[in-house]
């Protein structure tokens, strides 16, 4: 889900996936928030927060890391 993947997803799956040319597609479930340790915002959470940098795309993040195919 999108709590794991902002958590370490980014760097140790979609990142090791483009640094190995992995021919492969991941699916990241989209809920807006983290409910592992009580429903925090994370990321791409779509609250306004004035002490947090909420509402980030998953899908800037995974092309920023150099995924081409984004869906």
């Amino acid at each position: 889900g999108d709590g794991g993947f902002w958590h370490n997803g980014l760097t140790s799956s979609i990142g090791n996936a483009v640094f190995n040319k992995s021919d492969s597609v991941t699916i990241i479930v989209d809920n807006y928030y983290s409910a592992a340790t009580g429903g925090q915002d994370i990321l791409s959470s779509r609250a306004d927060n004035r002490s947090e940098e909420t509402q980030n795309s998953i899908a800037g993040a995974v092309k920023g890391v150099g995924v081409k195919w984004v869906r």
